[in-house]
C-alpha cells in the first residue's frame, strides 16, 4: 500500500529513518556548497546574456549538473518538493544545453527563485530530516519552470521530452512518478546528461581517493559484520560507502562498477528494510565484489583503465539484480526504500557486457547520481564545468595525490601544540643559563630549530587557510537581487578572491560584509539618472577587495557614489547624545565611525533593505570579536570606502611588549596608532581628576595601567615613561608605560580559571624566559574603566 505522494504507508513519506539521519545532514552541507559554487555563475551568466548574448556553455553544464546530483539524492531520500523543483529547474536548462532554447534574463530570475527555494527547503530538511507542507509552494514554482520552458524558443518537442519526468502543470503533485525517474541510477534523462563532456585528471585523482575510503569502510564493516551479525549499524555503514560510491560512479560514467555497486546496495537495503543480518554466504559475495571495484579504483589510479570493471560480465551471481541468496524476495526501489512496484530489483541494472558501438565513451561524465547523497568529488565536478576537449585519453594519470579529510577539532589541536613548541624553543635558546657563555654548535644547531618550527607554524597555519572566494562570489547574488529591486544598475567588481584567510575567520566575516554591500547598493549608489545628472556613468560600481597587509587581512568595500553626509552624521550623533562636549573638533575619520553605533540611522525612510541602524552596529560587534577593526573614508559625490583589518588567524596576535615596573604587558598591533613622550606641561587635569595629554592639539585621556593592576615599582612620572597612543571605535587614549620591549608575534592562551577575570585582559602569552604577559583588550580597557572619558 503506498500513499499519494509515493512514500511507504509506515509514514517515511515524511520522515526520514533514523539510520539515514546522516544522510539528510550530509546531503544539506553538499547541497548548500553546490549552490553556493553555481548562484555567482547564474548571476555571470546573465550579464552574458544581457550584453554579448554569447554564453558559455559550460557554465550552463556546472549549473546542469548541481540541479541534477540534488534531484537524484533528494528522490532517494524521500524529498518529493525538492525532487520536483530541481528536476523542472534541470529540465529548463537540458534546453539550453541542447541548443533548444535561447537563455535569457528571465530565465535566470526563475532558476534563481528555485535556488532560493531549494534553501528554504534546506533549513526545513536539516532541521525535520523532510520537506513536507512545501507542496503548494514547490507546485507554484515547477509551474513558473514550466511556463519558461513553454514560452518563446521552448516550446515543441523539447518541452514535451523534458516535462514527461516531471509535473506538467501546476496542479501536478511531485509524487511517485517523478521519483521513479529521479531516485534510480540508470533514470532515462541521466543517460544522456553530461555524455559531451570530459573529465579532468584532477577530478579523477579525487575520485580515486574518495572511493578508496568509501571501499575501506564498506569492506572493515561487512567484517565485523562476519563476527557480530546483529549489528544493525554495521548494514547501515556499508550501505552509507556503497550509496556513495555508486553515486560517484554514475557522476562519472564509471558505468560497471555504478552497475556492481548498486546490486550490492540493494542488498544490503534489503536486509536494512527486513532487519534480518545478510547470510554468510551473502557477506562472502559482497566481499568478493568489494575486491572487483578496488581493483578498477586502482586500475584508474594508475591509468590503466576509464571505469570499466575487470570482467564485467562475471559479477557474482545475484549481486548485479540484487538477488543474491540471503536477500529478502521483493526488491526494494532505492528512491524510497519501499517494495517497487511494476519493477524488480533485477530489473533496474541492465546485463553487464560489452558496450554497445554507440555507448558513451567510457570516462566521460554521464552525471548519473539519481540516488547519490552529493559528495566533495561531485560537487567539485558541478563547479568545474566541462574539461578541455581533445585530452589524450590514453595519456597515463599520475597516482592520486592522497588528500584526505582532517576533522576541524585536530587543526585546532595542532596551533595548539604549535604554539607550544615555539614557545619551548624559545625557552631553550634565550634559557638565562646560557647568558656569558659562546656555544658555536648550540647557535648553529638552535637556528635551525628556529627555522624549523617557524616552518612548521606556517604549514600549520596554512592548512586551517581557505580561499575567501567562496564568501565573495555569495555577494553577486546579492547585488544583483537588490540592484533590480531598486532599478539601480550596479556592477559588483572582485579582486583577491584567491586571498586565504583563517576558516573559523571566513565564516564569520559573512554577515558583516552582507551588511556593507546592502548599504553601498541602497546608500551610496545612485540611481541611473541621478548618476547621469552628475556627470558619472548610469551604472554604479562597487569593489570588493582582499589582500595580505604587514601580517594582516584587509577587506575593503569601495563605491563610486555619493559618499557619507558628514554634516547629517555628525547632527544626528549630536542629537542621540553619542559626542563628548569636552572633546575638540573631531575629524571626518571619528564622525563616520558613528554610523556603526548601535540604533544610529540617517535615512529619511525604513525600507525592507536598511534604515533602522541595526546592520552596521552587527558589522562591528563581528568585527571586535574577530579581534579587527574598521576604517572608513569617504569623498562627497565620489564614493565611500570601507576597509576592514583583520589577524590572518584567531590563535595568534601581532602586538607590542610593553613593561610596567616588573610586569610585561602585550598591546595589540592593530589597535596602536602612535607611541611618545611628553612634557610636563602638556599634562593637565580635568575636574573628575581625570589625567589628559595634549598630543598635536587634541586632548587624549590617560590610562595608567600600574594603577589598574596595582603594580609595584613602576613609574610613575609621565615625562620619564611612554605614552602609547590606542584607538577603539573612534575613542582616542593613551596607555601610559615604562618602556617598548619590542614587537612580538604570540600565541593566544586563555587565562588560567584561578585567576579569574582580569580587568582590561583578553588572555596571556608566555614569554621567551617563562613569564606570563598579560594580552590587553582596548575595548574593555576603553569601555570600563575610562567609563566613557573620550566616547
Amino acid at each position: 500500500m503506498t500513499t499519494d505522494n509515493g512514500g511507504c504507508a509506515n509514514g517515511s513519506m515524511t520522515d526520514i529513518l533514523d539510520e539515514n539521519q546522516e544522510l539528510c545532514v550530509d546531503f544539506v552541507v553538499e547541497s548548500r556548497e553546490m549552490i553556493g559554487e553555481v548562484e555567482p555563475v547564474l548571476v555571470e551568466l546573465e550579464t552574458e546574456a544581457e550584453n554579448s548574448g554569447e554564453i558559455d556553455m559550460s557554465q550552463i553544464d556546472a549549473i546542469f549538473r548541481a540541479f541534477h546530483s540534488m534531484k537524484g539524492s533528494g528522490g532517494f531520500l524521500d524529498l518529493d518538493n525538492l525532487v520536483a523543483v530541481t528536476h523542472q529547474a534541470e529540465s529548463l536548462l537540458d534546453l539550453f544545453r541542447k541548443g533548444r532554447a535561447k537563455l535569457e534574463p528571465r530565465h535566470i530570475t526563475v532558476l534563481c527563485k528555485a535556488m532560493d527555494f531549494i534553501l528554504e527547503l534546506l533549513d526545513q530538511i536539516e532541521n525535520e530530516y523532510n520537506d513536507a507542507g512545501r507542496e503548494e509552494d514547490a507546485q507554484a514554482l515547477v509551474a513558473a519552470l514550466l511556463a519558461e520552458m513553454e514560452g518563446p524558443g521552448g516550446s515543441g518537442t523539447a518541452t514535451t521530452e523534458t516535462a514527461t519526468a516531471g509535473p506538467a502543470d501546476a496542479s501536478a503533485a511531485p509524487a511517485g512518478a517523478e521519483k521513479a525517474s529521479a531516485g534510480r541510477a540508470d533514470s532515462t534523462d541521466s543517460s544522456e546528461v553530461d555524455a559531451s563532456l570530459e573529465i579532468s585528471g584532477d577530478l579523477i585523482e579525487s575520485f580515486v581517493t574518495d572511493a578508496q575510503e568509501q571501499l575501506d569502510a564498506a569492506e572493515s564493516a561487512l567484517l565485523s559484520l562476519e563476527r557480530d551479525p546483529a549489528d544493525a549499524e554495521l548494514v547501515a555503514v556499508a550501505f552509507r560507502s556503497l550509496h556513495s560510491l555508486k553515486g560517484n560512479c554514475g557522476f562519472f560514467g564509471f558505468a560497471d562498477m555504478e552497475r556492481i555497486a548498486h546490486g550490492m546496495e540493494t542488498l544490503l537495503d534489503a536486509s536494512r528494510e527486513s532487519g534480518e543480518p545478510p547470510a554468510p554466504d551473502v557477506i562472502a559475495q559482497l566481499l568478493q565484489e568489494l575486491d572487483r571495484l578496488r581493483k578498477a579504483t586502482q586500475d584508474l589510479a594508475d591509468g590503466s583503465a576509464t571505469g570499466q570493471a575487470d570482467d564485467p560480465g562475471g559479477a557474482a551471481p545475484g549481486i548485479s539484480d540484487g538477488t543474491a541468496s540471503g536477500a529478502t524476495p521483493e526488491a526494494t526501489d532505492p528512491a524510497s526504500g519501499c517494495p517497487s512496484s511494476g519493477m524488480e530489483g533485477g530489473k533496474q541494472a541492465q546485463p553487464s557486457g560489452p558496450a554497445p558501438a554507440d555507448a558513451e565513451p567510457a570516462g566521460t561524465a554521464a552525471a548519473r547520481t539519481a540516488s547519490a547523497v552529493p559528495t566533495p568529488e561531485a560537487k567539485e565536478t558541478a563547479a568545474a564545468g566541462s574539461a578541455a576537449s581533445g585530452r589524450d585519453k590514453d595519456k597515463k594519470r599520475k597516482p592520486s595525490a592522497g588528500n584526505i579529510r582532517v576533522d576541524l577539532e585536530k587543526l585546532d589541536s595542532l596551533m595548539d601544540l604549535v604554539g607550544e613548541l615555539i614557545l619551548a624553543e624559545t625557552m631553550v635558546t634565550h634559557n638565562p643559563d646560557l647568558e656569558g657563555h659562546h656555544f658555536e654548535d648550540f647557535q648553529k644547531a638552535s637556528l635551525q630549530l628556529n627555522r624549523i618550527t617557524r616552518s612548521i607554524q606556517d604549514v600549520a597555519m596554512s592548512v586551517r587557510m581557505v580561499p575567501i572566494a567562496g564568501t565573495f562570489r555569495k555577494m553577486l547574488r546579492l547585488v544583483r537581487d537588490l540592484a533590480r529591486k531598486q532599478e539601480k544598475q550596479v556592477e559588483l567588481q572582485l579582486v583577491g578572491e584567491e586571498t586565504e584567510i583563517d576558516k573559523t575567520v571566513v565564516e564569520a566575516i559573512a554577515d558583516p560584509l552582507v551588511h556593507l554591500i546592502r548599504n553601498s547598493v541602497d546608500h551610496g549608489i545612485e540611481n541611473p539618472e541621478d548618476r547621469v545628472a552628475a556627470g558619472k556613468s548610469a551604472t554604479g560600481r562597487i569593489r570588493l577587495e582582499a589582500k595580505h597587509e604587514g601580517g594582516e587581512i584587509w577587506i575593503s568595500i569601495e563605491d563610486d557614489g555619493k559618499g557619507l553626509n558628514r554634516d547629517a552624521i555628525l547632527a544626528k550623533a549630536q542629537a542621540k547624545g553619542l559626542i563628548d562636549p569636552s572633546r575638540g573638533e573631531l575629524s571626518d575619520a571619528e564622525i563616520y565611525r558613528f554610523i556603526f553605533a548601535a540604533g544610529f540611522s540617517t535615512a529619511e525612510k525604513v525600507t525592507d533593505v536598511s534604515g533602522r541602524g541595526v546592520g552596521m552596529d552587527v558589522v562591528r560587534r563581528n568585527i571586535d570579536e574577530l579581534g579587527g577593526r574598521v576604517d572608513i573614508d569617504s569623498q562627497p559625490g565620489q564614493g565611500s570606502t570601507i576597509t576592514i583589518r583583520l589577524p590572518l588567524t584567531l590563535a595568534i596576535v601581532e602586538g607590542m611588549l610593553v613593561r610596567v615596573g616588573a610586569s610585561v604587558y602585550t598591546i595589540p598591533l592593530l589597535a596602536i596608532r602612535e607611541s611618545v613622550t611628553v612634557a610636563a606641561e602638556d599634562v593637565t587635569r580635568l575636574s573628575d581628576e581625570q589625567e589628559m595629554v595634549n598630543i598635536r592639539g587634541r586632548l587624549l585621556p590617560i590610562l595608567r595601567i600600574h594603577e589598574l593592576h596595582r603594580v609595584e615599582k613602576a613609574e610613575t612620572d609621565l615625562t620619564r615613561g611612554i605614552l602609547v597612543v590606542v584607538e577603539e571605535h573612534g575613542s582616542t587614549f593613551a596607555i601610559f608605560v615604562d618602556e617598548l620591549i619590542g614587537q612580538r608575534q604570540t600565541v593566544i592562551k586563555a587565562l588560567p580559571q584561578y585567576l579569574g577575570k582580569i580587568a582590561g585582559v583578553s588572555g596571556c602569552s608566555i614569554l621567551s624566559n617563562g613569564d606570563i604577559s598579560l594580552i590587553l583588550d582596548v575595548k574593555a580597557l576603553q569601555g570600563e574603566w575610562l567609563m566613557g572619558a573620550d566616547s
